[in-house]
């Protein structure tokens, strides 16, 4: 709800009406104080299913994450593509061994970091080019901070299994 707060200036002069929004709204323009323009924010971006039903937010509003669905891929991430050398598969594989949650889905942003490592450890790769990196292993999950956002466990073997067979 908007509302309106104004105050009489002496000698019948009006001044300049402010209007207060809700917090969801931010100025258009600092270049004009005294106008007041307000746009929408953006909305926030979608949550994850996983993260979805993690918080109970899927019990909460089942209608909003009725027509989702999530990539399902179980298969590793497999050997190294034919067109990296030797350095650079050697990074696939440290990846491969150091980060098992990876799997065939993520084999193109994989090949861009192994790629980058091995320049890195070569002696050739620029600040520019470690900034990219830093910004590939954050995706990838292999920095302390992304770290703390993967929600993965190795799979273990049911005991029970043997006895539906």
């Amino acid at each position: 709800m908007l509302t309106q707060s104004q105050s009489g200036m002496a000698g019948g002069a009006s001044q300049l009406v402010a209007w207060s929004f809700p917090r969801t709204c931010a100025p258009a323009s600092r270049a004009f104080p005294r106008i007041k323009q307000w746009v929408k924010l953006m909305a926030p971006p979608r949550k994850p299913l996983a993260a979805a039903r993690l918080s109970g937010a899927i019990a909460k509003n089942p209608q909003r994450y009725r027509n989702r669905t999530e990539p399902n891929v179980a298969e590793g991430l497999g050997s190294p593509p034919f067109w990296l050398n030797k350095p650079q598969s050697e990074a696939w594989h440290d990846m491969a061994n150091r980060l098992p949650w990876l799997n065939r889905s993520h084999r193109c942003i994989v090949a861009l970091a192994a790629h980058l490592q091995a320049s890195m450890q070569a002696g050739t790769l620029g600040v520019p080019g470690m900034q990219l990196l830093r910004q590939v292993l954050g995706q990838l999950g292999a920095t302390p901070v992304s770290a703390g956002k993967i929600s993965w466990s190795p799979e273990a073997a049911d005991p029970d299994e043997d006895l539906f067979r």
